[in-house]
């Protein structure tokens, strides 16, 4: 069965075209997106965001912030994935090129404490927004570092868009066939 979610359009030009933000603000290409609002909330104080994404259910405030002598962007990219993905579009169009983001995530990996650092090298991709932005046959996330040993970031990491609906038995099932 051919599924339309598989033909990658390698066309970078999307019907909402994210240069339409550029030049709107000064942001640095430096970039922190984080997906916990009480840290970006406490890294921002009350200061005012520089600009906002605006999406139909409300706006996304963007910072510069000052960290060791660095202007840094920083940004809660919302959530899910197709919402993170646009404010992220939008963001490099802005001039963001050294992104960071995080978030998150549970793990069926006991070696893992809570609030563990694990760098994904590669990904089961069972959502449909990295389609937009990869071909079906890539997997690979690559770490581009070295400063972290291999058993720090050599994992891999199951992307889903709808874990809400997916029953918890068959989650963790398929997640360990997977690992």
């Amino acid at each position: 069965m051919d599924l339309p979610l598989l033909e990658f359009d390698p066309d970078p030009v999307g019907f909402v075209d994210p240069n339409r933000h550029r030049g709107k603000a000064d942001l640095p290409e430096h970039a922190v997106i984080c997906f916990f609002d009480d840290i970006v909330r406490g890294a921002v104080g009350g200061a005012k965001p520089v600009y906002k994404l605006r999406w139909e259910h409300g706006f996304h405030g963007v910072w510069v912030i000052e960290k060791d002598d660095k202007r840094i962007t920083l940004c809660h990219p919302g959530c899910t994935a197709p919402l993170a993905a646009a404010n992220l579009d939008v963001l490099v169009a802005m001039g963001c090129r050294k992104v960071i983001v995080c978030g998150g995530a549970g793990t069926l990996a006991p070696r893992f404490e809570m609030g563990a650092v694990v760098v994904v090298e590669d990904a089961v991709r069972d959502e449909g927004t990295s389609y937009h932005y990869l071909p079906a046959d890539a997997g690979q996330l690559l770490y581009c570092g070295d400063d972290l040993s291999k058993e720090a970031w050599d994992h891999r990491s199951w992307d889903r868009d709808a874990g809400v609906r997916q029953r918890l038995f068959d989650l963790a099932c398929r997640a360990c066939l997977r690992l």
